[in-house]
């Protein structure tokens, strides 16, 4: 049986889930190809009588095009990465958990390489060693997962670039949101002795 690889869902698809879901709740309402998306195969959701001939005539109205769709779906992203940074946690409904930010407290024993102070001390002296990493904690976002997941072992979360620069600008303007998120110590793991 071959392997089948999940697939990333994007606004587009979510957009053509919201078209059919809304088919079978109204009647009355129709799915259109408009000029503009008829080259992505896109069809737009009409409400009343819609004539077809070679050009397509809308007597109803515009229910939701693509792109108000596509410019709600990113403004409310904004907003949540907006909440999330300032300490909220957002909960993602249909027991798939909640994101948040989260302080760690660093694990010494893997250290980890700070990019951006390596490359400052390269830029002044191009043999310049390694700089690691030496405050006692950091910052990151979590994805706590919900309970009782189907197929729990398929599903990831991944920060979005958008995210991260967000997350990082803020943290470097404000140095005290790292007190308002939930702190997790680093704790190593006990060896079993025999």
């Amino acid at each position: 049986m071959p392997i089948i690889k999940p697939k990333n869902h994007l606004v587009i698809d979510m957009y053509k889930a919201w078209c059919a879901k809304k088919l079978k709740e109204d009647t009355d309402l129709s799915l259109v190809y408009d000029t503009c998306y008829k080259a992505h195969g896109l069809k737009v959701l009409y409400k009343g009588r819609v004539k077809r001939s070679n050009r397509v005539v809308k007597q109803g109205e515009m229910v939701m095009s693509y792109n108000l769709f596509r410019t709600i779906i990113e403004a409310y992203n904004l907003e949540a990465i907006k909440l999330v940074i300032e300490g909220e946690t957002l909960e993602l409904g249909n027991r798939m958990g909640k994101i948040f930010a989260k302080t760690r407290g660093r694990n010494f024993n893997r250290r980890r390489l700070d990019f951006e102070a390596t490359a400052k001390a390269r830029q002044i002296e191009p043999n310049h060693p390694d700089i690691f990493h030496t405050s006692e904690d950091y910052c990151r976002i979590s994805w706590k997962k919900g309970k009782y997941i189907q197929n729990e072992s398929i599903y990831i979360f991944v920060v979005s670039s958008t995210f991260k620069t967000a997350f990082k600008s803020a943290l470097r303007s404000n140095p005290l949101l790292k007190h308002i998120y939930p702190f997790s110590p680093y704790i190593p793991p006990v060896k079993q002795t025999a």
